[in-house]
């Protein structure tokens, strides 16, 4: 974890710090959480992550 925050520091500067300040490190703040303005579609899903999803069904079968 500190050598990602090194490499990071290293590649956004103060930027990165800004950041790191206000987001903890372990336990996330669920107060500033935003509604996403996208709804969720399982069809979107299945279309872009279907080589995923045939892979174990597939297998399955094979086996």
């Amino acid at each position: 974890m500190y050598a990602e925050e090194q490499f990071l520091y290293w590649k956004f500067g103060v930027k990165f710090s800004n950041w790191a300040k206000e987001v903890p490190a372990f336990i996330p703040k669920m107060s500033g959480l935003n509604r996403a303005e996208l709804s969720f579609s399982w069809k979107k899903v299945l279309k872009k992550e279907k080589k995923w999803f045939l892979g174990p069904v597939f297998s399955h079968f094979f086996i």
